[in-house]
């Protein structure tokens, strides 16, 4: 059985939901593509926990779910220092700034990278080619809800379509406050209502900012 490596970095809300998703789509991954997912490495802010098993999975769960950082659950690595092996997937799914550097490193030496973190691909546009110009980089969960937005249109494109016009909403979560403004909810509330159902960035700020903009467009 061929195994995959992950190196995911973040383990909040969507890291968790992650981990859940790999853990439940094993069987299915192994019976119609013949190869399984195996985690190097979870990273947060603390460190990096090395070849978690099941149970160690599980552990972060129920940690970072009370708010504790990898480090209280065993000793960590630098993620970076677990790149010299066979070449893995990167996931990023952090809202951490500066990543960009260390996955393009990543990239140059044969890995892989996915990312559900936007701030990647808004560094600068050299970075963003760097990122994606081979094709090492996937990138469809930041934008369009995660709905294979990107995806499609390339197959469109490679097909010989032309696109000549896209209509879509800049910011769902600006889409939602503007409704719920015009239903007359206050401002502060709707964005307090759209944090706790997960529709914002983990800092609302960075919505409301325009930051997260430059990225979808970038994407």
């Amino acid at each position: 059985m061929r195994q995959i490596a992950l190196i995911q970095l973040g383990v909040g809300g969507v890291g968790r939901a992650l981990i859940e998703q790999v853990q439940a789509t094993q069987l299915a991954l192994r019976a119609r593509y013949g190869f399984e997912l195996v985690y190097r490495a979870l990273a947060d802010s603390s460190g990096a926990l090395h070849a978690p098993d099941a149970a160690l999975l599980e552990a972060v769960r129920v940690a970072r779910t009370q708010g504790h950082k990898l480090a209280t659950i065993s000793a960590t690595v630098d993620w970076r220092s677990l790149l010299e092996g066979e070449p893995a997937i990167i996931v990023d799914v952090s809202a951490a700034d500066g990543m960009e550097r260390d996955l393009i490193a990543a990239v140059e030496r044969g890995h892989r990278v996915v990312l559900a973190n936007k701030r990647p691909l808004t560094a600068s546009h050299t970075a963003f080619v760097a990122l994606t110009a081979s094709g090492a980089t996937r990138y469809e969960a930041t934008v369009g809800a995660g709905l294979p937005v990107i995806d499609t249109l390339q197959r469109l494109l490679d097909s010989g379509d032309r696109i000549t016009r896209i209509e879509a909403s800049m910011s769902g979560t600006l889409g939602f406050l503007c409704s719920a403004l015009e239903q007359g909810m206050s401002f502060s509330a709707a964005v307090r209502h759209a944090h706790a159902q997960g529709w914002t960035e983990p800092d609302p700020r960075d919505d409301l900012s325009g930051r997260m903009w430059r990225a979808k467009r970038l994407s």
